[in-house]
Formats: C-alpha cells, structure tokens, sequence
C-alpha cells in the first residue's frame, strides 16, 4: 500500500515540476446503493434498496492523451436493513451502518468519441477504506400487516476490521466544459474481499418460536458519480 501511495505521488510531483497543465483538481459525488449477503434460517427476511451517499476530492495527472492516474479521499457512509415476508416488499426498517473515508488509486482511460469535446471513460481502482464507526450497537424493530406479527432484536457489530480493501471498475462519459473543464458521468461497482460489518438478529413471526438470521457486508456497492475537474493551473494566479 505504502509502495503504491508513493509511486502515485511520485507522478503528481513530476506532474508539477514539468507540466501543471497536466495535473487537475476535482470534486466528485453522488448516491451508491450498498449490497450485503443474507442468512436466514427462517426465510422471512428480505434485501431492500439501500441508498446512501460518497462525495470527495480527487487529483488527477494525465499521463497522456488517453491514460490518467488519480487519487484523493472519498467519504462513504453505508446504510443497513431489511424487509420482512409476508408484511409486503419494501416494508422493514433501515438505519446507518459504518462510515468511512477512502483513499482512491485509479487509472482511467479516455476514448474520444466527439473530438476534444466528448470522450468515453473507463475507470480500475484500488481503494483502501478507513472504518470510521468501529462500535456495537442494539435495537429492535416491530411490524404487523394483515394476521402477520413479527417481532425482531438486532445486534449490529460494525467493530469487525478498522480498515478493509475494495476494487473498482466502471465506465461513463466526460464532456469539456468552459475549455479546461471536463464534466464526468459515470458508474462504478465497489467489490469488498472480507466481512466488514455483520448484524445478528433473532426475530418471532406471531409469537412462535425464536429464529436467527445474519446479514453481512465486505463494503460492496453500486456507485453513480456526478464529477467535474480543472486544471489547477487555471487556477493560480498569472505573474505579470
């Protein structure tokens, strides 16, 4: 990780020495939708679409007409929960899960389909993520519909690793803005490697006999990223 982190920088600062044109500074942001594995041994628990939010700042250093490196720091807090069968689809309850910041190594790749104004963007990452929430915590949720009655207690153990590994791949669009600007839609899947959060759960459907059920995440998630980026030359004043 450190060797990385070094030769990344290591081109910002050649960046900057020989051509700051080609070094840009730029904000990115937008909802993710967080996935987790279930375990359930009675088969009443179901996934809901848990949206959530990452925004960051990045730079960026063309290496040439087609290829960029990037890193920056990123904030990405998760959401957990879960719908029940038999109360409906999409009914249940969700709460936050951990929260983190990330520290992105990518290298995107740039295919002009619109010359010098729209380009097709490929993105590989390797981003290292800090778990910022690192605690245990408790709750319980009732719900009825219909002659059905559930009663559940959740332990959520978000304590499980202070930090954990993801891979991103993705695509989108960049569009030139303003003549040094670039507009950047795109969409990335975050692939984890180990569990990095858990919650244990034991819940009664009308009043019958207490049953377990685990629901785990490694930090995988689907990413739609708005982003824009300038070259941080435009930005330092002119000498006269």
């Amino acid at each position: 990780m450190r060797k990385s982190i070094f030769i990344t920088l290591s081109f910002f600062l050649t960046g900057i020495l020989f051509s700051q044109k080609s070094i840009y500074l730029g904000f990115e942001g937008g909802p993710s939708f967080d996935k987790y594995s279930f375990f359930d041994n009675g088969d009443q628990i179901l996934s809901l679409p848990l949206s959530s939010w990452s925004y960051g700042i990045n730079f960026s250093y063309d290496l040439n007409n087609f290829f960029s490196v990037e890193t920056g720091a990123i904030v990405k807090d998760y959401k957990r929960g879960n719908g029940f069968r038999g109360i409906g689809e999409g009914v249940g309850f969700n709460a936050g899960g951990i929260n983190t910041v990330q520290i992105p190594l990518r290298l995107r790749t740039r295919i002009p389909l619109i010359k010098d104004r729209l380009f097709f963007s490929t993105v590989m990452g390797y981003h290292h993520s800090f778990n910022l929430f690192n605690t245990i915590s408790s709750g319980s949720v009732g719900a009825s519909g219909g002659n059905f009655i559930l009663d559940s207690d959740e332990i959520f153990k978000g304590n499980l690793v202070k930090s954990f590994s993801l891979l991103e791949t993705g695509a989108g669009l960049e569009l030139r803005v303003l003549k040094t600007a670039y507009l950047r839609f795109s969409a990335s899947y975050f692939t984890g490697f180990k569990k990095v959060s858990q919650s244990d759960i034991v819940y009664t459907v009308n009043d019958g006999p207490a049953t377990r059920a685990t629901i785990q995440s490694s930090g995988s998630y689907l990413s739609y990223t708005m982003s824009i980026r300038f070259p941080i030359a435009s930005i330092r004043p002119k000498k006269k």
